[in-house]
């Protein structure tokens, strides 16, 4: 028999997690901002790296893409820390 706390447990965890919609817009936020203030970035690439992320952890294979995503978002990170900043002129 299944208690009125268990039976409420699954709609709490259903409210947190964001719909597939938020989660969308959120990641076109994010790169229409990543893209507006980084320009030379390749989002589309990135996307794909995501994409194939989710593909392989789905399907239970070992994590290449998400290394792969990983090594060129701190390629990225570390290209922007040594780039100069033209606004402290």
């Amino acid at each position: 028999m299944i208690s009125g706390r268990d039976r409420a447990a699954p709609d709490v965890q259903d409210e947190e997690k964001p719909s597939k919609t938020q989660r969308k817009r959120a990641m076109h936020e994010l790169q229409g901002a990543l893209a507006g203030a980084h320009p030379g970035i390749d989002t589309q690439r990135l996307r794909a790296l995501v994409r194939n992320t989710r593909e392989e952890r789905n399907a239970g294979r070992p994590p290449r893409a998400y290394r792969e995503l990983f090594r060129a978002l701190r390629d990225i990170i570390a290209e922007l820390q040594t780039a100069p900043d033209h606004d402290r002129e």
